[in-house]
């Protein structure tokens, strides 16, 4: 069961939307029950005093598992933040490195790492926020990486730019391996049951 749906909807609507389900699924309970209750347990005011320590108990696990989703949600935020920013970082070094060799291989290669940038803006992450994992990016970095190896250096600082080059292309396929295995890092559909029926 997916909850990636959740994560489209504006905070705003998302707490109106939960406070009018709950206020009506306890009012509505309420109204039906409440006569029914009285008279076939026999309740009289002296059982609210337990039925009030039994749902602070609950009020107070309930808080502790908020608090430490709302941790993890955090968490997890920062992790991808690092990982989106090692993978910014490896591009434009990339960049930096492809752009002092000759032509016409520079022009290929910066016309490569434009696509897989235009991609991952307009592609991958939108795909990403629903929980997909779109593999365009690896034909990309594939052509990228065949023109690179093959290139031929015309003299030593070439040679060097291109070794930095493949170092950097290598940290950014590293960054990318980890960008796609934080798409499933989101809160688990069991925390979102648990606090969605605790409300």
């Amino acid at each position: 069961m997916s909850f990636y749906w959740i994560y489209d909807l504006p905070t705003w609507k998302f707490g109106v939307g939960t406070i009018a389900l709950f206020t009506l699924i306890s009012v509505g309970g309420l109204f039906l029950t409440r006569t029914l209750i009285y008279n076939k347990f026999r309740i009289s005011d002296a059982s609210n005093e337990t039925v009030n320590g039994f749902f602070a108990g609950v009020g107070v696990i309930y808080g502790l598992l908020v608090g430490l989703v709302a941790v993890a949600a955090w968490d997890n935020y920062q992790s991808v933040d690092t990982i989106a920013s090692k993978e910014s970082a490896a591009i434009a070094a990339l960049y930096r490195d492809v752009s002092a060799l000759s032509q016409p291989t520079k022009g290929e290669l910066q016309h490569h790492l434009k696509n897989y940038l235009t991609y991952i803006i307009k592609v991958a992450w939108p795909g990403h926020k629903r929980g997909e994992a779109p593999n365009q990016g690896t034909k990309i970095l594939s052509k990228f990486h065949a023109i690179l190896a093959t290139y031929h250096p015309h003299n030593i600082e070439q040679t060097t730019l291109q070794a930095e080059a493949l170092s950097a292309f290598n940290r950014l396929i590293e960054a990318r391996r980890a960008r796609l295995a934080a798409i499933n890092s989101g809160i688990p559909a069991v925390f979102w049951v648990t606090m969605i029926a605790g409300t």
